[in-house]
């Protein structure tokens, strides 16, 4: 979490530098306090929470509240950076802006830093509801060739269940699930934050995911941090079967589905991905369907010249219109959507819940997709 602090302060130091310059001293105090409390967030959390990035035993109410804070803190800081920099800008590009005086000029631009603020604060708490509200079904059509019969595939990821969500949260997703009336249901990682003890009672809902060919998933970098070996048995008992560098029959469909294991193995010594192993075994031809939990993955399943559509996640779209750009260039060029790699198909799901860590979504909202593969 030091790294997030850091980031917090600095931001925080250039908000101060905006608009405390001309205010009072016992302003100024108090406009520093409470900047340096907002960019501590996740320190302060995680000391008296267990862990935030991974676990928190902290009420979700909480967590939410001074996350928001955290965030408004990070909106302030970039509205009033793109705010300077546009002001810099007119004065060289606009007449009317260069023949205001120095101090005309100034005292508009400490009004609109001052409403900045406030707005940054909405915009955070719209981002906020954006992402506690429950996700949007999205129908993406792919076709396959030597595709024997056309089928539904409902892809859920990222539910990163924790404090915050309770029980209904997550029986809501479940209930949207079934409603589409898939043939497969797959889970593209990241299930939780927390321990099997803490967690697994709050997750009994998935265990009502009803689809004809069953439900599948491969584990993300957050079962690894959380204890890979007891979320693997717990979540089998939910009646999801694990994909570890293996692959199934989808019968009727003449489809395979496999998957891999997450790289974040490769840090407690199991088993890294191996996309020949999860291949082993399926004709040559037969169309395949790739789990593989992050997408840069997929320049790897496309050269292998087998795999006809990956399914992943774990960029959670980037969150925020414009962060996606970063996002992007993190994840070897994707972060959602539908894109081509050559001949094989590559969907990044933008998950399906919230990650505590960034509890906002603005312009881009979590999503259950259904893929209708149709024979092409």
């Amino acid at each position: 979490m030091g790294i997030l602090t850091i980031i917090g302060l600095l931001a925080g130091l250039y908000v101060y530098s905006r608009i405390a310059k001309e205010r009072s001293w016992y302003e100024k105090i108090v406009v520093a306090m409470i900047l340096a409390a907002a960019a501590s967030c996740y320190s302060v959390l995680s000391w008296f929470g267990g862990g935030i990035m991974f676990n928190t035993t902290l009420p979700g109410w909480v967590v939410l509240t001074y996350t928001w804070f955290y965030m408004t803190l990070m909106m302030s800081f970039v509205l009033l950076l793109v705010t300077d920099a546009t002001g810099m800008l007119m004065r060289w590009v606009n007449p009317w802006w260069r023949r205001r005086g120095r101090e005309e000029r100034g005292r508009v631009m400490r009004r609109l830093r001052l409403w900045l603020l406030p707005a940054a604060g909405l915009l955070c708490g719209w981002g906020m509801y954006s992402a506690l509200s429950a996700p949007h079904v999205r129908e993406v059509e792919v076709p396959m060739a030597h595709l024997k019969e056309p089928f539904r595939i409902a892809l859920l990821s990222d539910l990163h269940v924790d404090a915050i969500k309770n029980e209904h949260f997550l029986e809501e997703i479940v209930r949207l699930t079934n409603e589409q009336k898939p043939d497969l249901i797959v889970i593209t990682g990241d299930f939780v934050d927390g321990r099997v003890k803490e967690r697994l009672p709050q997750m009994q809902s998935l265990r009502e995911l009803r689809a004809p060919l069953g439900s599948y998933a491969v584990a993300g970098n957050h079962e690894y941090y959380s204890g890979y070996h007891e979320w693997h048995r717990g979540i089998i008992s939910l009646g999801i079967r694990l994909l570890d560098n293996t692959n199934v029959r989808l019968s009727g469909t003449g489809c395979y589905l496999a998957g891999v294991t997450d790289t974040a193995a490769a840090y407690f010594h199991m088993e890294r991905p191996n996309l020949h192993k999860a291949l082993a075994g399926i004709p040559s031809g037969s169309p395949v369907i790739l789990l593989a939990h992050q997408p840069k993955f997929a320049h790897q399943a496309a050269a292998s010249g087998r795999v006809a559509l990956q399914l992943s996640g774990h960029t959670h779209g980037g969150l925020v219109r414009g962060l996606d750009l970063i996002i992007a260039a993190l994840n070897g060029g994707f972060v959602h959507g539908l894109y081509s790699i050559g001949r094989m198909k590559l969907y990044v799901s933008p998950g399906t819940s919230l990650w505590t860590l960034v509890p906002l979504r603005l312009g881009i909202p979590s999503e259950i997709t259904v893929f209708k593969l149709s024979k092409g």
